[in-house]
């Protein structure tokens, strides 16, 4: 009679655990498809998201990475990219570069016959400008990019917990104080941790400097969640707050048999502080340009 029962209980717990499972991957996989569908549809984003997954992994990959000023504080325009970074990326070798670039580097936009700040491009054309940019200023190709609002980030923030980050000076901002040293960010203070530029001794170097370190932070701890019933939620969150042309679906199935590893080392783009018509922007020289094609090219030899 025990024996039965025992059996009786296995198999309800084994069926609910199988049937639970089937409708998390159901749930996270209906909500790529949907982030998916979202890539503008131009033949070059179409074109890298079609991509063989096998090839894709194979290789260097570049993504631009776009924090995007709209979803929150109030904000529902297209915005600007107030963060902006290029991700290389090589899952072969588990070797990841982070780049952080100034938002006021004065550069060409693409298709646009004048110079701008390197945020506006997304607000002129969306991720293909801000692409072809700077791809025109680094003479690379970047095939694919993310986008996440500020809304998305804190949402983030709220279903992973607080982060652990490594707070390089005392600092008051938004009502918050951050003692210096390693601190805990609770969700509602994350954002206001990464926006202080002004008083930081860096300005916006500074601030970069924080990114980097809570996106690093961030990708370690989406490493550790154990709770499967969180994914959904998460997923969900994403739905609604990015944009990206990555073969989602594809690739986290791809990516469930290599063992990732998000370390990765952070440079920083930057450019020289000038004064023009009123308005101040930052002149990227040749050098620097040079040092970071070297330093691409060096990860894909």
């Amino acid at each position: 009679m025990l024996k039965k029962i025992f059996f009786s209980i296995t198999f309800i717990v084994l069926t609910s655990t199988v049937a639970f499972a089937g409708y998390t991957y159901y749930q996270i996989h209906s909500t790529l498809d949907v982030i998916e569908s979202r890539t503008p549809n131009t033949s070059k984003l179409k074109a890298a998201q079609k991509q063989n997954v096998s090839e894709l992994l194979s290789q260097n990959l570049n993504i631009l990475i776009l924090g995007i000023d709209s979803g929150g504080l109030g904000r529902t325009d297209q915005g600007r990219s107030d963060a902006i970074f290029l991700m290389n990326a090589n899952f072969e070798s588990n070797k990841h570069q982070l780049f952080s670039f100034e938002r006021d580097l004065l550069v060409p936009i693409a298709n646009l016959e004048k110079e701008d700040k390197l945020n506006a491009a997304y607000a002129f054309g969306g991720p293909e400008t801000a692409i072809q940019t700077l791809e025109n200023l680094l003479k690379i190709d970047i095939p694919y990019y993310l986008t996440i609002d500020f809304k998305g980030f804190d949402d983030i923030l709220k279903i992973i917990g607080p982060v652990e980050v490594n707070n390089p000076l005392d600092f008051d901002y938004d009502g918050h104080h951050f003692n210096k040293g390693k601190i805990k960010l609770e969700p509602h203070q994350a954002l206001a941790w990464v926006r202080m530029r002004y008083d930081d001794p860096d300005g916006n170097l500074g601030r970069q400097r924080r990114q980097q370190e809570l996106i690093k932070q961030i990708s370690s701890q989406l490493l550790t969640i154990q709770n499967i019933s969180t994914l959904p939620k998460l997923a969900n969150t994403l739905g609604d707050h990015v944009q990206t042309n990555l073969p989602l679906n594809e690739l986290i199935l791809a990516l469930n048999t290599k063992l990732i590893q998000f370390d990765f080392a952070t440079d920083q783009v930057t450019g020289d502080t000038q004064m023009i018509d009123g308005g101040s922007y930052e002149i990227i020289s040749d050098a620097e340009i040079n040092r970071i094609q070297t330093k691409l090219n060096h990860t894909n030899s």
